[in-house]
Parts: structure tokens; C-alpha cells; sequence
């Protein structure tokens, strides 16, 4: 293959050599035109098929030319590989090789429709259309989306396209009752959980700049960096004519993105000193020249390793910037400790995944939807089928075809019931009030009175559904979806329904549901170690409430295995989160421990997340990012002894630690002078 490396020059300056890209049999070649070059490089692939036995599908294969490229060289690089010249509709890996416009996407809108018109909607419940455009489309587009970067106006088609198939059977259009932008919400903030194709699109973008900014080893990271960041720094660069379409859309999401990442400084040596988000102010000091563009925070520290050098970051931040920073980070970066890391802020661990960063954007848009019991009711209770789940979303939604709704909608007046022919039909008169509804009502288990149920159907079901039991909710939903099919059937049949047979039919698919088999459910068996089995025992807890300040309650309690008090202590700590707490109680555990001169001890704690991190079943990456300086300081105290271990107990065994814990919060107390009731003592046998 070195006479291939010999083909291809570099793509920028110090950059990488990229000769070609393989993925199992699909093969890449990048090379320069020219008689000898390519000579050499059909000997070089003769040679190859010939030692392995492969051999080029020449009706699978085809040449791109530059625009520069003379018409006789064209037809000899042809000839010579026996490939057709290309026309600009080549994928690779099913992503288009040339994505300058939305037309190059054609293929991808054709495979689109091709899918919704190969399912026959008008014999599909909206439940499975729902899992269908789940399974099968958006895992489609994910594809796409990670490839290529789609036009906005192709995935509004796509996303058009979605929503008629949701929405509409066969080939009649219907209208859409619910915006799109409420369909993709979580489910348990009124959504159905589609997916926006536009901020999915925009959360992968804000992935590649992660990569870029956190320095992935990434080939195509190295690449970027070499076209784009020589000589600007990442948040400062500005877009140019020549900018590619990937390279354009990373930079449309840095503002975004800088609001969300932070450095946690640790040694210095990964973070730039400007331009990078590691204070308040960075944005103020973009690099002004190469020299700043390659300056770390480790070259800024004093001569002892650790701390800020003053002239240096005089020098480079001006007086009153080297003042901001040294008040805020008065310790500033220490040769010895750990690596620098970036953060994404929302995210508690601190790293970016993609679902994390679409919920951000989702809340970011919709800060006045609010998460509802009544959503999780409808879409986590047991023994409902899903179809009769999208049923009960609609109601509260107020999203079925009535009279009243459509012709709100097209600005025309409405005509009455359907069924009685007096009043406003409406969801609720449909569905409640109408006398033939009540009938229905009356005729069922539940012997409702519907005369004085409130009008807004969400109001309805929320003052009607958190009452009910799993087995009542289940015939609750039965019934109202077996009335709406009867209605429809008088409606648009003229078949009229009776109220018996309505409930009878709602209470057979109620108890189809309930003798169905169940979904398992996996239970994670707990099995710390035995605190019967340490000399020693010794219970943490911590009491935290937000907007508390330095307002964290911490307590540590240790008996020895025959219930006798040994010693316990209190204390107030500042604290980011719950998790925090109890990172900072137990650590006080472990230090009242080790200053007693006990090495063999069981720490007890009620947070399960804890005990997994330092019994390994649960990587430190995950803890969240505020809490993982004390944990890491916490596993260093753990290993002092080898008899050291910690267990889970639930909430109700710890009791005398949670009312130490709030009690020194409430107090602001530090102290190891307090006396136990002895009912307080807890029975270890």
C-alpha cells in the first residue's frame, strides 16, 4: 500500500494522510489524476485481487472527477478501471457522496415514502402507527442524520410526511387535531415521544463539536482541526465561504454549546487558557495570537506546580481578568492531581450523550409544559392496550373528531350531537354527558352521574383517573373507547348501539387484558455484605434541600456488633445535590473511623447509588460531576483498610442517622456531645 500513500497529499497543512476509507468490501480510493498515478494504482488493486482472490464489481463501481479534470484524462481513468463516471447520486454506506442540496436527498425522501405507503394505514390503530414510525422510521433517519447533514427543509418534509401517516387512513387527508410540537414531547409532558427530526439533528451536531472539544483521537476530529482550528481557536473562528456543510452546522451550535460546557480543572495540561469555557468571562478573552492559541492552564502556574503565577496571568488576562480569576479559582491548577475534564453541565456525570442533550433542547423550547400524574397514569398503568392508552392521550388533549372541534377548527358553526341533537358535541358531552352516554354510564360497574362533570376534558380526567384503582382504570379505559367506537358506528353506520352491550363488551376486553400474561419484571438482588460480619458498624445519612446554601445536615453513628455506641458526630457541609450529601456523610464516617483507630468497619448507608459506585457495580464516570472530587477522595479514604466495606440498608433502618442529619441542618450544628434516647439505638441482631 505504499505506493497508494504516494497518491495523495495531505488535505491541510500538518493534517493527516487520508489515502482511503474501507468498510468490510466497500472500498474509498482518493488519488490524484494523472497517466502514471493511475497506472500505478490499477497495478496496485490487480495485485490485491490477484493475492486475495477478490475481484472489483466493475457494475458496482464509479469514478469521481474534479471539475478541473480533462475530458481525455476522464475517459482514460474510465477505461482503465473499467468504473462509470459518476453522476451525483452515489452513496456510500447509504449516505449520498455529494450532499450539496435537498434534491441529493431524494433517495432518502423516496425510501420514506416508500415505507408509509408499504403499511396500510387505514387498517392500523394510531398505537401501531405509533410503533412503526418508532421501529422502523426514526431509527431510518438516525442513520441518515448521522452521515450527512440533512436540510431543514427535507426533514419538514419528512416530519410532513409522519404526520399524515399518524394522522390520516389510506389516502383521504385528515386534519392533524394535536400540533407536531406537542406530539414530540416526552410522554409524561403530554407528548406521544416522536422524535423532532430538526433538534435531533441540531443535538448530533452538538455531539461533533463535543468530540472536538473534549480532543477526541477521532480521524475526521484530526481532520477538522487541521482544515479549520491552526490558526483560531474553536469559539472564536468564523465562518467562511469555503466552510463545508458539516463544518457550518458545528459552528451554528457553539452558542448553545458554550452555554453548557464548563472545564473542571485539574492539572492544567488538556485545557487552553483562552478561549475555552473554564470561568464566567472566558468568552471576554478569545487567543489573539499563536502563542496564546497554544497556551495551557499548567503554563500559567506558579514554580511550585501548583497555584497562578501573577505576572503570566496579568499578561495575558489584564489586571482586572487576572483579578476575576484569582478570586474565583484562588487554588488554580495543580501539576499533581488529575487530568483537566470537560463538562456538559446538565448532565450530572458531566458527559454528553445524545438523549440528554434532545431533552435540553425539548425543555429549553417548552419551559411552560410541566411534567402530569395524569400523563404517567395513562402511559405506565398496567393492563391497558396501547391503542386505548392513544385514546385516553386524545381526550385530554381534546383531540377527537367532534362536531364542536372541526368546526371551531374550519370556522364554521357547529350543528349539535350527532346522537341526542341538542347540545354542543363536544368531548365530554360525547363521551359523558349525553344522554345516551349516560345511559351508558349508569349501565356500567362504575354507575356514574355525568350532569355536573367539569367541561375541559384534562380537567375531567384528572379530578376522575388518579381515584382509580390499576383494575378500575383498565375498564375505566375499555369503556369510554368501546362508547366512541359504538357512537361512530351510529354516526357514520347508522347502527345503533345498546348500553348493555357496550359495557359487556368494555368488561371482555377489560379481563382479556388482566389474564394476559405480564411483562416480567427484573428485580436487581441486593447483596452487600453482612454487618454482622465486621467488628464494627457504623450508619450515615445526609439531609439536603435545595437553595439551602451551606445548609447540609451530615451524621455518622458507630456501634459496635453488640449494639453498644461507640461514637457518632454531626456536622453542616456545603452540598450541590442529595447525592452530594451523601458522599459528604459517609466521607465523615470514614474519618471518624480511621481517627478511632478502627480498621474493621461496615458503612451503612440508605443511597443505593453510592454503595454501587464503591462496590463497583457502578463505574465513578457516572457520579455526577459536582459530587466527583469528594468521591474520588472518598474511594482513596475506603482503601486504607481492606476490612473497610460499605452496604445498603433501606430508609427505615436508618432512621437514627436521617434525624441526627436533619437535626444538625436545622441547627447548623457541629458536635459529637449529644445523648442518645435508647430507644433510638437500633436492633442489629
Amino acid at each position: 500500500m505504499y505506493k497508494i500513500n504516494e497518491l495523495v497529499k495531505n488535505l491541510a497543512r500538518n493534517s493527516p494522510v487520508l489515502t482511503s476509507l474501507m468498510y468490510a468490501d466497500d472500498l474509498l480510493i482518493f488519488g490524484e489524476v494523472s497517466y502514471e498515478e493511475v497506472i500505478k494504482l490499477a497495478d496496485t488493486l490487480a495485485l490485491f485481487c490477484e493475492i486475495s482472490g477478490q475481484k472489483i464489481g466493475e457494475d458496482k463501481s464509479w469514478i469521481w472527477f474534479s471539475k478541473n479534470t480533462p475530458g481525455c484524462m476522464r475517459d482514460f481513468a474510465a477505461h482503465t478501471f473499467g468504473a462509470k463516471p459518476a453522476n451525483g447520486a452515489e452513496v456510500y454506506l447509504g449516505a449520498p457522496i455529494t450532499a450539496n442540496s435537498a434534491s441529493d436527498f431524494s433517495p432518502l425522501l423516496n425510501k420514506i415514502d416508500q415505507r408509509l405507503q408499504s403499511w396500510k394505514g387505514s387498517f392500523l390503530s394510531q398505537a401501531g402507527k405509533l410503533v412503526l414510525i418508532k421501529a422502523v422510521i426514526e431509527p431510518t433517519m438516525l442513520y441518515a442524520l448521522q452521515n450527512a447533514v440533512v436540510p431543514k427543509s427535507v426533514l419538514h418534509k419528512i416530519q410532513s410526511r409522519i404526520r399524515h401517516f399518524f394522522w390520516c387512513s389510506g389516502g383521504d387527508r385528515r386534519m392533524a387535531l394535536v400540533a407536531w410540537k406537542y406530539i414530540t414531547l416526552p410522554k409524561c409532558q403530554g407528548g406521544l415521544g416522536l422524535k423532532d427530526l430538526v433538534k435531533f439533528a441540531t443535538t448530533l451536531h452538538m455531539k461533533c463539536l463535543w468530540s472536538i472539544a473534549s480532543d477526541s483521537e477521532a480521524l475526521w476530529v484530526q481532520l477538522v482541526k487541521s482544515k479549520y482550528l491552526q490558526r483560531s481557536a474553536l469559539w472564536s473562528t468564523n465562518r467562511t465561504s469555503r466552510c463545508t456543510p458539516l463544518w457550518r452546522v458545528i459552528l451554528a451550535v457553539r452558542p448553545l454549546m458554550a452555554n453548557n460546557l464548563r472545564w473542571q480543572i485539574g492539572d492544567g495540561k488538556n485545557c487552553m487558557a483562552l478561549g475555552q469555557p473554564w470561568h464566567d468571562m472566558w468568552a471576554h478573552f478569545p487567543p489573539q495570537n499563536a502563542t496564546q492559541r497554544r497556551l495551557l492552564l499548567a503554563d500559567l502556574t506558579n514554580s511550585q506546580g501548583h497555584g497562578w503565577n501573577s505576572e503570566k496571568l496579568i499578561q495575558n488576562f489584564g489586571f482586572h481578568g487576572a483579578l476575576f480569576i484569582a478570586i474565583s479559582y484562588p487554588n488554580g491548577p495543580n501539576l499533581s492531581h488529575r487530568r483537566d475534564r470537560l463538562l456538559f453541565t446538565p448532565a450530572k456525570n458531566g458527559l454528553f450523550t445524545i438523549k440528554g442533550a434532545y431533552k435540553l433542547l425539548i425543555q429549553q423550547e417548552n419551559t411552560a409544559v410541566s411534567q402530569h400524574d395524569l400523563y404517567k397514569l395513562i402511559w405506565y398503568s398496567p393492563d391497558i392496550l396501547p391503542r386505548t392508552r392513544v385514546f385516553l392521550w386524545k381526550i385530554v388533549k381534546n383531540a377527537l373528531p367532534v362536531d364542536h372541534t372541526l368546526c371551531t377548527r374550519m370556522g364554521k358553526t357547529p350543528q349539535g350531537c350527532a346522537l341526542c341533537g341538542y347540545y354542543v358535541e363536544d368531548v365530554v358531552h360525547t363521551l359523558f354527558k349525553c344522554p345516551r352516554a349516560q345511559q351508558v354510564w349508569l349501565c356500567s360497574d362504575f354507575g356514574l352521574r355525568t350532569d355536573d362533570l367539569l367541561e375541559n376534558p384534562q380537567h375531567l380526567l384528572t379530578m376522575l383517573i388518579p381515584g382509580l384503582t390499576h383494575k378500575q382504570l383498565s375498564s375505566f379505559a375499555a369503556l369510554v373507547w368501546h362508547l366512541w367506537k359504538a357512537r361512530c358506528r351510529e354516526v357514520y353506520e347508522g347502527k345503533k348501539f345498546r348500553p348493555q352491550q357496550v359495557v359487556q363488551s368494555a368488561q371482555d376486553l377489560a379481563h382479556t387484558m388482566r389474564i394476559a400474561p405480564s411483562a416480567v419484571l427484573t428485580t436487581l438482588a441486593n447483596s452487600p455484605p453482612q454487618a454482622s460480619d465486621s467488628h464494627f458498624v457504623c450508619y450515615s445519612d445526609g439531609s439536603w434541600i435545595s437553595n439551602a446554601g451551606e445548609g447540609a445536615g451530615l451524621a455518622a453513628i458507630i456501634f459496635t456488633s453488640s449494639q453498644k455506641l461507640v461514637k457518632y458526630q454531626i456536622s453542616v457541609a456545603t452540598a450541590s445535590s442529595p447525592f452530594h450529601t451523601e458522599v459528604l456523610a459517609l466521607k465523615l464516617a470514614v474519618q471518624m473511623t480511621v481517627a478511632e483507630g478502627i480498621d474493621d468497619c461496615c458503612f451503612l448507608t440508605d443511597c443505593k447509588e453510592l454503595c454501587d459506585v464503591l462496590n463497583g457495580y457502578a463505574g465513578v464516570i457516572s457520579v455526577e460531576w459536582r459530587a466527583y472530587d469528594d468521591m474520588l477522595q472518598l474511594m482513596d479514604m475506603m482503601k486504607r483498610s481492606p476490612r473497610f466495606n460499605c452496604a445498603y440498608v433501606n430508609r427505615d433502618s436508618n432512621q437514627l442517622a436521617d434525624s441526627l442529619a436533619k437535626f444538625a441542618r436545622i441547627r447548623k450544628l457541629h458536635c459529637t456531645d449529644f445523648i442518645f434516647p435508647t430507644c433510638c439505638i437500633p436492633d442489629l441482631s
